[in-house]
């Protein structure tokens, strides 16, 4: 390009930039705000020619067979998630959506340097997505799969081989008890266990073939892909990750959209029990923020209450466990909720929430004592304070990713969004950030930056890689169907913050397994 061409870019540029402030500074309110994302609902219908609730060919048959590919890249000499498009995050500043998303369309993937710290996977995901959950299955250097589990806008389990760079897909129709179909599914938060044969005690374990089967819980969610039109589910949803396919769940005691889960081992020496916190009950937008917590145990399927009731009713947040003796000698395992909301567009909380967990964990005869509407042990672990928006480091954010670090040490948290009111009027702030908070300084650091401002996604690691992927999220401005993105970004931390999958241990090490063969077989007819 001529000198002159790239002036009258940059001059085209810049008027952008002070038309997009003069928009900024108009006063504007929270409709504005669901206006901008009605009319990227809009657009999705357009270009889809088809109602957003429907999801694409199922009428026809369970598989999507015309994007379930599989799409291998033709240069296998290198393995697929080691190639991408380097992302330089001073391409273009003042940041601008559109600008990022063409410049994102338009370079061609190559090897990525080993200096390069984020960069997006080379082909895009084979369903755009938002307000869904990743997870990361690993099998040493053998296998690494990268499941994106359903959605707003999505109605597919799929999975993408980060060392092959092949994809499939799978859309599950039926419904759930309540008459809802079970594969439409928003502001989901997945927790992977191994499978409880029968729901029996002694069916606790390795099928007849001596594989452990792996599920997918999604204890908590919202149907309909339209904004002021979501509706929290009533029963909870199961992958199968052997056949990616979807069932129903045990009824929900609470129906919430937006909660934060993980298996904890309640009971010492059982298995996991699925465990979740907070959300919102009926409308994403006007239904009531809930101060719960539950625990599904598999074995008895009843739920339990052992946390009791929170000091404060969220939805939209992270949860991490922290393993015990991580600071100090004596320090418990503890849980940690941070990055949520109380209110529908309101300003988000700076306050983490922490419970000990008890050594020997809880019987049964205390558990039968426990009620979901007594106070819990909870306590306030921490109130960071933090200078607005502009404070990249400490401003609070929610519908961020997060993993850990440093055996728990770090907590790492992915883009997010902070809503706040100068001088009366609604702002809405993306951020790119990636933050890591040290539980026990008690302080956010700024370690990196995802390349594009972003909310609504999910964040998963592998352990073996050492890499986090952040996949789809919200792509304002970008042209893309819904604004949701196609892609998957993945970034290196360094080796001074070794990562941890958060999945745990049922998605590590599962080589004596055959699930990959299984999951290849059979989602692909």
């Amino acid at each position: 390009r001529t000198r002159s061409t790239r002036t009258r870019s940059s001059s085209f540029a810049f008027c952008l930039v002070l038309l997009v402030v003069a928009i900024s500074t108009h006063p504007l309110g929270r409709e504005d705000v669901r206006r901008e994302l009605l009319e990227g609902e809009k657009m999705f219908e357009f270009s889809e020619g088809r109602e957003s609730h429907v999801a694409p060919a199922l009428a026809a048959s369970n598989i999507d067979k015309a994007k379930v590919g599989p799409r291998i890249l033709n240069d296998e000499s290198n393995m697929y998630y080691t190639k991408g498009k380097a992302l330089d995050r001073y391409a273009i500043r003042p940041y601008d959506d559109t600008l990022t998303y063409r410049n994102i369309d338009s370079v061609e993937p190559s090897l990525v340097p080993s200096n390069v710290s984020t960069w997006i996977l080379p082909n895009k995901m084979l369903h755009h997505t938002r307000n869904h959950d990743s997870v990361i299955l690993e099998n040493g250097r053998k296998q690494q799969l990268l499941v994106n589990v359903l959605g707003r806008h999505n109605r597919h389990v799929e999975v993408m081989d980060l060392m092959t760079g092949e994809q499939w897909a799978r859309s599950t129709q039926g419904l759930d008890p309540a008459g809802w179909p079970l594969n439409d599914l928003n502001h989901v938060y997945t927790v992977l266990v191994n499978s409880v044969k029968n729901g029996t005690l002694n069916g606790y374990g390795p099928d007849e073939s001596g594989r452990k089967k792996k599920e997918l819980w999604l204890p908590c969610g919202f149907k309909n892909d339209r904004v002021k039109m979501e509706k929290s589910v009533h029963y909870a949803r199961i992958v199968d990750l052997e056949t990616l396919e979807i069932r129903s769940g045990p009824k929900l005691p609470y129906s919430g959209g937006a909660c934060v889960a993980l298996s904890l081992e309640i009971i010492r020496g059982e298995p996991p029990m699925i465990c979740t916190f907070g959300g919102t009950i009926d409308s994403h937008e006007s239904g009531k923020f809930l101060p719960y917590s539950s625990c599904y145990d598999r074995l008895r399927e009843r739920w339990w209450f052992p946390f009791g009731k929170l000091p404060m009713a969220f939805d939209h947040g992270s949860v991490a466990f922290i393993p015990p003796r991580r600071c100090q000698e004596n320090d418990p395992g503890r849980i940690i909720i941070l990055n949520f909301r109380t209110e529908s567009f309101g300003t988000q909380r700076s306050e983490m929430m922490a419970y000990d967990l008890p050594g020997g964990g809880w019987d049964l005869e205390q558990l039968q004592g426990l009620d979901m509407e007594e106070s819990g042990s909870w306590y306030i672990y921490t109130n960071v304070s933090y200078g607005g928006p502009t404070d990249r480091a400490n401003c609070p954010r929610d519908a961020s990713g997060g993993i850990t670090a440093n055996n728990g040490r770090d907590i790492v948290n992915f883009g997010g969004i902070y809503y706040d009111f100068p001088n009366g009027n609604f702002r809405a702030t993306r951020f790119s950030t990636i933050r890591s908070f040290d539980v026990c300084k008690k302080t956010w650091t700024v370690v990196g930056d995802l390349g594009v401002q972003t909310f609504a996604v999910q964040t998963t690691a592998s352990e073996e890689l050492q890499i986090s992927v952040t996949c789809g999220g919200e792509a304002r401005n970008s042209g893309y169907p819904g604004m949701n993105s196609p892609w998957c970004i993945v970034h290196r931390l360094g080796s001074n913050r070794p990562i941890e999958n958060r999945h745990g241990a049922p998605a590590i090490g599962i080589s004596e397994s055959n699930i990959w063969s299984e999951i290849r077989g059979r989602a692909r007819y």
